[in-house]
């Protein structure tokens, strides 16, 4: 079975290439080295707000989540993540618990495909 692609807009961060040059490689490895940081801290806060019922935390957490996500190019992601940010603007986390376990998986393939094309742009 093959692993499904999760960065499916390319472009997303091989535009800061065509913009910035040789520079552009950096930035895309700032910008993954970044989202490889912070994505776990906001999983975690998002686990922790919905044990506590906390929807102002969780949905910030999923916003930014959204965001990073959509930088990198993982666009289905950021859709998810965007229902997630919406149940929690509405008060109804427990709508998108299914939804959270998905998410956890796919964020871990997201983490492999971004280490691995750092990797690539490195050598």
């Amino acid at each position: 079975m093959t692993t499904p692609k999760m960065i499916e807009n390319q472009n997303a961060l091989d535009q800061y290439i065509d913009l910035l040059g040789d520079e552009g490689i950096e930035f895309i490895v700032d910008i993954i080295d970044t989202f490889l940081e912070d994505a776990p801290k906001n999983w975690k806060q998002i686990q922790e707000s919905m044990a506590a019922q906390d929807h102002v935390t969780f949905r910030r957490a999923s916003h930014t989540l959204k965001t990073g996500c959509a930088t990198v190019g993982a666009t289905t992601l950021s859709e998810k993540f965007l229902a997630m940010e919406k149940a929690g603007a509405d008060n109804n986390i427990f709508s998108v618990q299914s939804l959270m376990s998905r998410c956890k998986t796919e964020l871990t393939l997201l983490a492999r495909e971004l280490v691995s094309k750092k990797k690539s742009m490195q050598s």
